[in-house]
């Protein structure tokens, strides 16, 4: 028995009601799909209305533009490939709902979600008890690495926190403030910055976090002005990040802002207005490149708009899917161990491979932004 099949069998116990609470005896996904010259349906589980629809009505965007392209060269194997969109509204609930109704109604073998650490966690014991596969574009949680079916076509947390502190050293950082929200991304973001930038010989002089749909973050802005950290990093959703910015900026807390890929998004820029203004930002992916180029292209085509944040992921996980149904088949075993085995699948972000975690390794494929002039562009620094 596999090490990650050990650690799901755990968090399957630790889950177990809210998996009773959701299971209604379904048969497990792909059924139905094998046999037949019809459609191949997959599932898709993200924010598609709520404070955080930005993101997930910019990874369906994404996954548009990808089954368009696969369709219109004559679909998966000459199936055309379909796609049920589901609404998880960012809450857990909603979330195993929409899982249970895509395994138990559509019959699905692969789930695309969600964008939430917090409910790819959710999610993940259902669909590791029913045999299907789920492979997040964006989540970013380590403990996804405990079931052997969820895969994430992102790196993990402990990758951007490593990517932070290298960047801190690359600066000459000593000290430095950390304002986190308090979800599993947040934490996890924040904890493993912590430790590489502690183990390098830094000094965290504040740290803060802030709840989930907060209001009002000036107390905890006053402790990390009171700390006289000249660096702050601060890891956040778009709306609570936007709060930070503007509240900082109304107590006049002068430093340089670090923040992470959930915030490199032309939304900040929009809703913080001037308080974004010198803002950086790493953003997993590379944009230089005649991949991502001929995605953005095609993107712009069809929706009429600039790439929209982490479309490029959504579009490269609907891709890496349709590749493993295309040579493996629809039954979810066949998907899971070929989603294993993918080394160096070209991509949008960059060529794709898959750890034994479950997890892209991607090594140094991040860009540094930077707001300048109410634009992101990639910093002289990076």
């Amino acid at each position: 028995m596999s090490k990650r099949r050990l650690l799901g069998l755990a968090a399957l116990m630790l889950v177990a009601s809210l998996v009773l609470a959701a299971c209604g005896g379904g048969t497990g996904g792909g059924a139905g799909q094998a046999d037949d010259d019809g459609p191949i349906t997959i599932g898709f589980i993200s924010h598609l209305t709520g404070d955080a629809a930005v993101y997930g009505e910019s990874m369906r965007m994404g996954t548009e533009v990808a089954v368009k392209e696969i369709n219109d060269a004559g679909g998966i194997n000459g199936r055309p490939l379909e796609v049920v969109y589901e609404d998880d509204k960012l809450d857990a609930n909603e979330a195993v709902a929409a899982a249970r109704r895509l395994i138990d109604q559509q019959g699905v073998p692969v789930i695309l979600g969600s964008a939430s650490s917090s409910l790819s966690l959710a999610i993940a014991p259902i669909v590791d008890e029913a045999g299907v596969v789920q492979i997040s574009p964006v989540s970013t949680s380590p403990d996804l690495a405990a079931f052997d079916n969820v895969f994430m076509v992102m790196p993990s947390d402990a990758a951007q926190g490593a990517a932070w502190a290298d960047l801190a050293q690359r600066w000459g950082v000593e000290q430095a403030a950390l304002m986190y929200i308090n979800n599993d991304y947040g934490i996890g973001v924040k904890e493993n910055f912590k430790e590489n930038f502690l183990a390098a010989g830094g000094v965290i002089v504040a740290e803060q976090g802030f709840a989930v749909g907060a209001t009002d973050v000036r107390s905890e802005l006053l402790k990390v002005q009171q700390s006289g950290a000249d660096v702050v990093f601060l890891v956040s959703h778009v709306k609570e990040g936007v709060l930070v910015l503007t509240q900082a900026r109304e107590l006049g807390l002068e430093a340089t802002w670090v923040t992470d890929v959930a915030m490199q998004t032309q939304e900040v820029i929009d809703l913080a207005g001037e308080a974004a203004e010198g803002l950086y930002a790493i953003q997993w992916g590379r944009t230089d490149h005649p991949a991502y180029e001929a995605f953005a292209e095609a993107f712009t085509q069809q929706h009429g708009r600039d790439v929209t944040i982490w479309a490029d992921f959504a579009y490269d996980t609907t891709r890496l899917v349709a590749e493993a149904i295309a040579n493996a088949g629809t039954d979810p075993q066949a998907i899971a161990d070929w989603l294993r085995s993918a080394d160096g699948i070209e991509g949008a972000t960059g060529p794709i491979t898959m750890g034994e975690d479950g997890f892209r390794t991607a090594p140094g494929s991040y860009h540094l932004y930077q707001v300048r002039d109410g634009q992101w562009v990639i910093a002289d620094d990076e």
